[in-house]
């Protein structure tokens, strides 16, 4: 029931007859007329029930061509925003209507790191799901860990938003998509827009009297050096490919340098005349030398035999 000073529940069911909407889109329709007549004036006419036929048509139009699922988790996290902001930066009248719009100014969260916070790796905040009893239940957006072990009943086991937990979700908390191939702490190729939406649910998180910032989310310090010494492998293969086809041109070099001095070896063979040439002449005339003079000394010692005769025939003839 609505308090006398809002509208009242009759009014708003009067207003809403002949508009077929469920539940959740009447719901949605009552805060924000509550909302609007609270922040401007508590008595404020009831033209703005034709406002909210309005909007109710069109967010029943919206509904067919926008995920319902995403508009519902932007707006109740668009109004813990905005309660968040009344608490801790004073009674801001028109904090809500900006941000249903779109056009609030966003918070800087990554100001606010804290340097005592914990870190942790990928691996080790798997275990952060609250599968196991007693043990709290965490995720992170952009690297920043969040304890949300308090909303269990939507990030529990078996909850809706229970894939997002354990995990780095940025790009699905950027593009609102809740499908596991969205679950992924990459942006890349993410709009202007889908990174102001990461923003606005770092704001959530921070800013949340349920949740709380845990830390950092960082790589494990194994898996950096590994992939170091990846990249660096990676570097050296093609450097090696390049010296393996030197060494391989240098040795083809060698080898024809070789081959043409083998060449060279056989055509100086082939120039050069029978080895030993003037050594062999010279044995030739030595041994010529001493053929004559054994001639010449057989020649002497017949010619002595034959004076030795000559010599016996005179004296026999004497």
């Amino acid at each position: 029931q609505v308090h006398s000073h809002r509208l009242s529940s009759q009014s708003f069911t009067t207003a809403h007859t002949h508009i077929p909407t469920s539940g959740i889109v009447r719901n949605i329709l009552l805060l924000l007329v509550q909302q609007i007549r609270l922040q401007y004036h508590p008595t404020m006419p009831h033209y703005l029930l034709a406002l909210s036929g309005v909007v109710g048509i069109t967010s029943i139009l919206v509904t067919q061509y926008v995920d319902i699922n995403t508009v519902m988790m932007r707006f109740f996290r668009d109004v813990a925003r905005s309660k968040a902001r009344k608490r801790l930066y004073g009674d801001n009248q028109h904090a809500l209507m900006p941000m249903l719009l779109g056009q609030e100014e966003l918070l800087d969260i990554h100001s606010m790191d804290d340097a005592d916070a914990i870190t942790m790796t990928r691996e080790e905040l798997q275990y952060y799901r609250g599968q196991e009893e007693g043990r709290p239940i965490y995720l992170s957006i952009e690297g920043r860990i969040y304890d949300v072990t308090q909303g269990s009943k939507f990030y529990g086991p078996d909850k809706h938003y229970h894939l997002f937990t354990g995990t780095d979700a940025t790009r699905a908390f950027a593009t609102g998509c809740t499908k596991l191939e969205c679950v992924s702490s990459d942006t890349t190729g993410l709009t202007e827009k889908e990174h102001k939406e990461i923003l606005r649910w770092l704001e959530m998180y921070e800013t949340h009297d349920k949740y709380t910032f845990v830390g950092y989310l960082v790589d494990d310090p194994v898996d950096a050096i590994l992939d170091q010494m990846d990249d660096e492998a990676q570097q050296q293969q093609p450097n090696a490919g390049a010296a393996t086809e030197d060494g391989m041109s240098g040795d083809s070099n060698e080898t024809d340098n070789h081959d043409g001095q083998g060449n060279e070896t056989e055509n100086e063979e082939a120039a050069t005349p029978p080895p030993n040439t003037p050594d062999t002449e010279a044995l030739r005339q030595a041994e010529m030398a001493d053929m004559a003079d054994s001639s010449d000394q057989q020649q002497g010692q017949e010619q002595e035999q034959q004076e030795q005769k000559e010599e016996e025939t005179v004296q026999s003839q004497d």
